[in-house]
């Protein structure tokens, strides 16, 4: 294993383990959960590593998605959590447009659909690029309404939660579409 990866796995663990510790001292049950999911997702990442040997611009941007995911729920900002605050204030109440929390789901997914496509680039031909972006498109998307199932659970299984209504995951879906549409037209016009 490269250096940069048990770099980078190093700066993982860090970060997971005083993550749970801050939710657990805080009683963020919430961000506990996340924290599980993460810890399964990178089980998961792994053996996708192991299989197609992923880029490390592709880990580093999981890397870094879990990182601000870590950071969104946990630094205090403005009275409340980074994830609430409004970076730019383009569109206001009821749906608020530019949120942190938009654009960690707008970055998380655009490196999904790139996760993606590297995991089924070798099982398409060269001129495939049209259908590599498309379908990595559109399993990013598939992720993203899975994410969305994981912050609806959450809201059941937890009291109170930072998670916000309809509009909220309707945005979500929206962000996590842009993001990944990003990342299909860079890799239906990427050159290699």
């Amino acid at each position: 294993m490269p250096f940069k990866e048990k770099i980078l796995i190093a700066l993982n663990l860090i970060i997971l383990l005083l993550g749970s510790i801050y939710f657990l001292q805080s009683l963020n049950f919430e961000f506990v959960l996340y924290v599980a999911v993460l810890v399964l997702l990178a089980a998961f990442v792994y053996r996708l590593h192991r299989k197609f040997n992923l880029s490390f611009t592709v880990l580093l941007g999981l890397s870094i998605w879990a990182w601000l995911h870590i950071a969104g729920g946990s630094l205090p900002f403005e009275g409340s959590v980074l994830y609430n605050w409004q970076v730019l204030d383009l569109i206001g109440e009821p749906y608020v447009i530019f949120k942190y929390d938009q654009f960690v789901h707008f970055f998380g997914f655009a490196v999904t659909a790139l996760l993606f496509s590297e995991c089924l680039k070798p099982s398409l031909s060269q001129s495939a690029r049209l259908t590599l972006a498309v379908v990595s498109f559109f399993a990013a998307m598939g992720a993203g309404a899975l994410n969305e199932i994981v912050e609806f659970v959450a809201t059941v299984l937890v009291p109170e939660t930072n998670v916000g209504g309809y509009y909220n995951t309707a945005l979500d879906l929206v962000f996590n579409a842009a993001g990944a549409l990003v990342a299909g037209l860079y890799i239906f016009f990427k050159k290699n």
